[in-house]
C-alpha cells in the first residue's frame, strides 16, 4: 500500500468513524508495517543462511549437481539455472566460433536462448541450452558437429539435431556423446574401433542413432578417445581406448566398442573424464580414479604412471573435475581439493609443485563449481564469485588480461554459475 492510499484511507475514516476507531485503525496499520518488516527479516536472513549451508534450497541442488544426472524421463534441464554464456580465450582450431581470439570476454548473443552447459575439446565447443537444444562451432572435419554439413570449420554457432531435445552433452577431441531427454545416448564424429590388438581404425559416425537401443541414461563425460555414462539407476558404463588404462578394464583390454559396465555392484552420482583418465563418485561419495597417472592427476598416491582398475581415493565427494593432467574435486563441505600437474599453478595452491594425493585449497572458502582446462582451473563459490588459477597465456581465466598465471586471490566476475574448460579456452555462463 502505497503513501497515498493510506492517507485516503485516513481521510474517509475521519469522515465516518469516532476518534477511538481512527487510532485503533492506525494502530492496526502500525502492526501490519511492522509484521511485514519482521517477514523482510526473516527472508533475508533465510538468503544468508543458503550461503552458509544452514538450510536446505534449491541452490543447494545447484551446488551439488552440475550435471542434470537424476534422471527422470523427458524432463530434460528445466529445473535448473541457466545464464549469458560469455567466451574468452583461444585455441587453433577455432573452437570458440569465432575467427579472433578473445583476450577480453565478450557475451554470446546469436544463439536465442539462455545456455545451461558449456562443454570444450581441442576442437569443437558445443552449448547445452536451457530448451534442450544443442549448438556447436568449431571444427567439423570428422562431423563431430554435423556430418551433414560440408564445412570443415564453422565460426558461428550452428543448432544440431534442431528436432532433438537433450538434457546432457560431453566432447571428446573430435566427436560428440549427447544424451537425448528420453534418456537415449548418440554419438557422432570420429569414431575409433577396436579391430585387433594394437591396432585401431577411425571411422565416422555419420548416421544418428542410439548406442544401445532403450537403455536410458542420465550423465556423459568424455576423454580424448573414450567416454563414460551413468544411466537411470546410477551405473557405469565405458567405451573407447584403453591404452592409459582409463576404461578400468584392466590391462588386456585394448578398448571396448560397445558399451561396456564396470563396477556393477556399486551405483555411481557423478563421472568425469580427463584426456586420459577417469573419475567416478558413488552415491555415499566415495571417488574412483584410474587411468593415466603420470603427474598424479589420479589422486591416488601412486608412482605409477598408469592404473588399470578403478581405485578408491577419497570419501565425502560432491564433485570432480578432470583437466589436462591435474584434477579437482568438491566435498561435502564445499571445501576444493586438488591434485597432479602445477607447472603453471594450475592447483591453486600459489606453488609450482606437483601433487599425488588431493589437498584442501583455498583457506576454507565454500567452493559450489569447479571445472579444470588444459592447464588451468576455474572455481565459483557459493557467492557466483569466479576465480581462476593456471595458465592465462590466451586469456582464458576471463580477467582480460594475458599473463603466465592467473591470481588465485582476484574476483574475476561475480554472478557466475559454472564454466566450460578446453585446452585453452573458457565459456562462462553467468547470471543475466
Amino acid at each position: 500500500m502505497s503513501k497515498g492510499e493510506y492517507n485516503l484511507i485516513l481521510d474517509q475514516l475521519f469522515s465516518t468513524m469516532s476518534k477511538k476507531l481512527i487510532e485503533h485503525a492506525r494502530e492496526e496499520a502500525i502492526k501490519k508495517q511492522e509484521n511485514l518488516r519482521r517477514t523482510s527479516v526473516q527472508n533475508s536472513q533465510t538468503k544468508i543462511n543458503i550461503h552458509n549451508n544452514k538450510v536446505q534450497s534449491n541452490k543447494q541442488n545447484y551446488k551439488i549437481n552440475s550435471n542434470p544426472h537424476n534422471y527422470q524421463e523427458n524432463v530434460g534441464i528445466k529445473n535448473y539455472e541457466t545464464g549469458i554464456p560469455i567466451i574468452c580465450g583461444y585455441h587453433e582450431s577455432l573452437c570458440l566460433g569465432t575467427k579472433q581470439r578473445f583476450i577480453k570476454p565478450q557475451a554470446i548473443t546469436n544463439i536465442g536462448a539462455k545456455v545451461y552447459k558449456a562443454v570444450c575439446s581441442r576442437n569443437h565447443t558445443i552449448l547445452l541450452l536451457e530448451d534442450g537444444r544443442l549448438f556447436g562451432a568449431g571444427n567439423n572435419y570428422d562431423g563431430q558437429l554435423d556430418a551433414t554439413v560440408k564445412e570443415h570449420h564453422i565460426y558461428n554457432f550452428i543448432p544440431i539435431k534442431p528436432n532433438r531435445r537433450f538434457r546432457d552433452v560431453s566432447v571428446g577431441y573430435d566427436y560428440t556423446v549427447a544424451i537425448a531427454t528420453d534418456g537415449e545416448v548418440y554419438g557422432f564424429g570420429g569414431n575409433y574401433c577396436i579391430t585387433q590388438k594394437n591396432e585401431c581404425d577411425q571411422h565416422l559416425i555419420a548416421s544418428f542413432k542410439p548406442l544401445m537401443p532403450g537403455h536410458k541414461f542420465s550423465m556423459v563425460a568424455c576423454g580424448y578417445k573414450h567416454f563414460l555414462l551413468l544411466d537411470k539407476d546410477g551405473k557405469l558404463f565405458v567405451l573407447g581406448l584403453n591404452y592409459y588404462g582409463q576404461i578400468g578394464m584392466g590391462d588386456d583390454v585394448i578398448g571396448v566398442i560397445r558399451p561396456a559396465l564396470i563396477m556393477e555392484n556399486k551405483t555411481f552420482s557423478y563421472i568425469a573424464c580427463g584426456p586420459y583418465n577417469s573419475a567416478a563418485i558413488e552415491k555415499n561419495g566415495d571417488l574412483y580414479t584410474w587411468g593415466d597417472n603420470d603427474n598424479g592427476q589420479l589422486g591416488c598416491g601412486s608412482m605409477e604412471e598408469k592404473i588399470y582398475q578403478p581405485q578408491k581415493v577419497a570419501s565425502g565427494v560432491i564433485a570432480v573435475s578432470c583437466g589436462g593432467y591435474h584434477s579437482a574435486i568438491i566435498d561435502k563441505n564445499y571445501q576444493l581439493s586438488t591434485c597432479g600437474e602445477n607447472d603453471v599453478g594450475q592447483l591453486c595452491d600459489g606453488t609450482y609443485n606437483n601433487e599425488r594425493v588431493f589437498k584442501p585449497r583455498l583457506n576454507g572458502k565454500q567452493i559450489a563449481f569447479v571445472e579444470c582446462g588444459g592447464n588451468y582451473t576455474m572455481i565459483v563459490d557459493i557467492k557466483g564469485n569466479l576465480y581462476g588459477c593456471g595458465s592465462n597465456k590466451f586469456g582464458q581465466l576471463g580477467n582480460g588480461q594475458i599473463s603466465d598465471k592467473g591470481d588465485i586471490n582476484q574476483v574475476i566476475m561475480t554472478n557466475v554459475l559454472r564454466v566450460g574448460c578446453g585446452p585453452a579456452e573458457s565459456v562462462i555462463i553467468r547470471r543475466k
